[in-house]
């Protein structure tokens, strides 16, 4: 499993690999928010470096790309006309099974299945261990992607409560949503979950 929701880490030959630079770390962020699609250096080194990138720069990041297939497996990181690709299979990306979960959980709420859409959320919002990508160097678009799994999390987090909630379950969650409140008071939906959850633990 390649995982990108919290610390930047992955699995390899049993053991989890911790990526010691934040220049790796934020070069493997990209590649695998874009897995799949070839990449163009030029691409990677304004992710890295921004508009003050070293003379170095393509000789460095061919070092750190050289590295990451060290642990990752040559065949993860293919090197393209003009970059490179990362290669994922079905079930190896935290970020991906996190929105297929979400996905599904969804539709069992439309289906009316809430102890499924439970069980699917409770699994997606286990899969976070902090804030995403949290130990690399965002940049112009790997800081929105970021920002954008945030919100993706939090709607995730207000569909939960939801559920639990059609569950009547609305006693579990209270002490749980006061914190995120405390975090997100500008979140109008999470606000109001937790003034519905109180006000059922009242009546």
């Amino acid at each position: 499993m390649f995982r990108l929701l919290g610390p930047v880490e992955f699995d390899a030959g049993g053991q989890t690999v911790v990526i010691g630079s934040v220049k790796q770390r934020t070069l493997l962020a990209v590649l695998l928010l874009r897995a799949g699609e070839p990449v163009r250096l030029e691409e990677l080194i304004a992710e890295l470096w921004g508009p003050a990138a070293p003379r170095s720069a393509i000789a460095n990041l061919r070092t750190y790309v050289s590295v990451l297939r060290a642990s990752a497996g040559e065949q993860r990181i293919v090197t393209t006309t003009h970059g490179y690709q990362f290669v994922v299979r079905a079930g190896e990306l935290d970020a991906i099974v996190f929105a297929d979960s979400v996905r599904d959980a969804r539709a069992a709420v439309t289906a009316g299945d809430f102890e499924q859409a439970d069980s699917l959320l409770t699994t997606a919002l286990g899969l976070w261990r902090g804030a995403a990508a949290q130990d690399t160097e965002p940049r112009s678009w790997l800081a929105g992607m970021i920002a954008e799994l945030e919100e993706q999390r939090l709607s995730a987090v207000s569909d939960y409560v939801d559920v639990k909630l059609a569950l009547r379950q609305h006693v579990a969650v209270v002490p749980w949503l006061r914190d995120l409140v405390s975090q997100h008071p500008e979140h109008d939906r999470l606000c109001e979950q937790l003034r519905l959850a109180v006000s059922r633990c009242c009546a």
